[in-house]
């Protein structure tokens, strides 16, 4: 057993910082594990990282295509109403688990330790592993997204520029890269997360007032009631709900913040209060801007989008009819969802690392190392290699940013409706629980608003789920053909076959250390 993280008696604690240090402590002691992560985080600036990454106000801009093409505005947000209440709900569970085990492994940990002892372990190595596939294709939509905007900005400069798909592959690598360098090297992640949250809220409020005031307006009527099937779904609601990738990219992303649990001061506490704050500030923004996006959207020049390869950046000229204010509108976009790229990166290394950590990956030992300034600085590089293989589909496809991103919140989703089918059977259940200070949450919502948040969940995903999997499009070519479907079952099998042919052999469920640690102290 680890002697990194010793035990201290109630009767020495001489304040409540030196209480809230030993929480933490005791929080590794139970996994029997040393503290190798330093905890910079605290409440504020843990919301700042959480709001940043999801940048859910900068994607309620980038994503209107992939809503506008199909249910048109009216979809966009009612879709988007849906994805909040269901995101909230997961958000709401997803909390619940993090104040009873705060640990940087997130769902798949909170699968080890609430399941049914016959199915811990394989479950939980499952949900690793949708986890993993969630993160790294969610970071590859985002470089996609900040790289497309980067060469959307250089249109502006230059009129005659003509994006190719291989500079847009060449900047999404770029961009990502960059982000890993900052991951490397920048120390002072506390201070620059409150900076950038300060600074988007300020933004947020500079874009409505710009857009609110000087873009057209649609009638009220067309901007919420008047559904449309503009691609030949052949009916209005299912063209809505196949639209509902849009709102979901802007609000997934739930268990960001319990990547960083391992590196948040007093985690126990302030990992959930931070998810439902950063839910608060971000969805909020995130509706606002959706509506005001949907309704200046009317008349925006179709050949500047072509151009620019963003209808985003043609709605805020065609509000603001001034090629100067729009550049500077797009590179404060370009800015913030870059931040949004870089915390993605941290968030993936973290639970890329974690899982090595407990043997759930090819070569663990090198990916669970942490360098003297406490970076897992081979996750970053597994993170970095395979956001830049991802990045390489657009050159085989058309509709390769809907399969990255079906491909991520397809594996995200089976990893948060698993975890939380398993937190519902654990809570009515409640029997043979290995759980140090399980009944010691300090969650804040009481028990039937955490059963009724379950199942919101549950209900939400299915239906998620079900959609992500149509194509872009009725009637697609095989070119056009979403194969998130064949894709993520793939992984899974492949990850089956590593876990049964040897790899099982190596990954440690979580809940085997809290029944040693557990068994060591009776």
């Amino acid at each position: 057993m680890s002697e990194t993280s010793p035990s201290i008696p109630l009767n020495t604690y001489r304040s409540l910082e030196d209480r809230r240090k030993q929480n933490d402590a005791n929080d590794m002691r139970n996994i029997d594990r040393p503290q190798q992560l330093h905890r910079q985080f605290n409440k504020r600036s843990l919301v700042g990282f959480t709001v940043t990454l999801g940048a859910t106000w900068p994607y309620a801009i980038v994503s209107t295509p992939l809503s506008l093409a199909k249910g048109g505005p009216v979809g966009a947000i009612w879709t988007f109403v849906v994805a909040m209440i269901g995101f909230g709900a997961v958000v709401a569970s997803l909390a619940h688990a993090a104040s009873l085990q705060p640990y940087t492994g997130g769902p798949y940990h909170w699968v080890s330790v609430f399941a049914r002892k016959s199915h811990q372990r394989i479950l939980s190595y499952i949900v690793g592993w949708l986890e993993i596939i969630g993160w790294v294709a969610g970071t590859a939509g985002t470089a996609y997204f900040v790289g497309y905007i980067l060469l959307g900005i250089v249109g502006l400069f230059h009129p005659t520029y003509s994006i190719h798909p291989w500079q847009g592959t060449l900047a999404c690598i770029g961009v990502t890269l960059l982000g890993v360098l900052v991951n490397h090297f920048v120390r002072a992640f506390r201070l620059l997360e409150g900076l950038v949250l300060t600074f988007s809220i300020i933004s947020f409020f500079c874009f409505v007032i710009i857009l609110l005031v000087l873009g057209p307006r649609k009638q009220v009527n067309e901007t919420f009631f008047d559904f449309q099937d503009s691609q030949g779904w052949g009916s209005k609601g299912l063209a809505a709900l196949v639209g509902m990738l849009g709102p979901i990219i802007t609000l997934i992303g739930a268990d960001s913040t319990s990547h960083l649990a391992e590196e948040t001061r007093n985690a126990r506490k302030i990992v959930p209060q931070a998810m439902l704050l950063s839910v608060a500030i971000g969805y909020t923004c995130g509706f606002i801007m959706t509506v005001i996006i949907m309704v200046v959207s009317t008349g925006y020049d179709e050949d500047l989008a072509a151009q620019v390869d963003h209808a985003g950046i043609a709605i805020i000229y065609n509000a603001t009819q001034s090629f100067v204010a729009t550049k500077v509108m797009t590179i404060v976009l370009l800015f913030l969802l870059f931040q949004g790229l870089t915390n993605q990166i941290t968030a993936t290394s973290r639970l890329i690392w974690a899982f090595a950590r407990d043997g759930g990956l090819p070569c663990h030992t090198w990916l669970e190392r942490v360098s003297a300034s406490n970076v897992p600085h081979g996750a970053i590089v597994l993170t970095f290699i395979c956001t830049a293989i991802l990045v390489l589909f657009p050159l085989a496809s058309t509709i390769a940013l809907n399969i990255i991103t079906s491909f991520s919140i397809g594996g995200l989703s089976m990893a948060y409706l698993i975890c939380i089918c398993v937190m519902m059977d654990w809570r009515f259940r409640r029997d043979d629980k290995p759980i140090p200070r399980v009944d010691e949450s300090r969650f804040l919502l009481p028990r039937w608003a955490i059963d009724m948040a379950n199942a919101i969940a549950v209900l939400f995903f299915i239906l998620a789920t079900v959609m992500l999997c149509f194509p872009a499009a009725p009637n697609p070519t095989p070119t056009g053909m979403n194969w998130t479907c064949v894709l993520l079952p793939g992984t899974i099998f492949y990850a089956l076959i590593y876990y049964y042919s040897g790899g099982g052999k190596t990954y440690v469920a979580p809940v085997a250390r809290l029944r040693q640690v557990t068994a060591a102290s009776e």
